[in-house]
């Protein structure tokens, strides 16, 4: 972590201007719950941008489809 705080990218030339650095490591459980938000989001992302996938659904899978739309 300190070369890469100290050094640029591949040149490993010093840097002139030292930006903060953040590691933000999420624990197993919620790891898997955010993969699992991503996963529903981009499956909800696909039925919005197909009609004919809108049409396919019933009355109350609109409903958890709408809910998810802000």
């Amino acid at each position: 972590m300190e070369k890469i705080f100290n050094e640029t990218g591949e040149s490993g030339k010093f840097r002139t201007f030292r930006n903060r650095l953040l590691f933000l490591v999420a624990n197993k459980q919620e790891l898997e719950r955010a993969i699992d938000n991503a996963r529903e989001f981009r499956a909800i992302q696909n039925i919005l941008n197909s009609p004919n996938r809108l049409q396919d659904l019933s009355e109350s899978q609109l409903k958890h489809v709408g809910s998810h739309i802000k």
